[in-house]
């Protein structure tokens, strides 16, 4: 197996989930369900930027894959203080 077929497979695996995802964002069972789905939507968006990246042989993506992953990271940090809040309210 050559390198090319290796990333080649890893980004139609990427692709072929994201409409998983998408519909577990749709019908998740709870709002903080949803809310991790979309952080791991965005770990796959990082994840197809730095295949896309290896094979195309970008170098300006680097500040954008950081840019994603640290308000991926604000965004899940949020979502666990309100997921932590309401069950104090109960």
């Amino acid at each position: 197996m050559g390198a090319k077929m290796i990333v080649d497979l890893a980004y139609f695996l990427l692709l072929l989930s994201i409409p998983l995802l998408l519909y577990r964002i749709a019908k998740g069972p709870t709002w903080a369900d949803r809310i991790i789905t979309a952080d791991l939507l965005a770990v796959y968006l990082v994840a197809g930027l730095l295949i896309l990246e290896t094979q195309l042989h970008w170098r300006w993506d680097r500040d954008v894959i950081w840019l994603v992953l640290c308000l991926s990271l604000a965004t899940m940090m949020g979502a666990s203080l309100l997921v932590k809040g309401r069950r104090r309210a109960r």
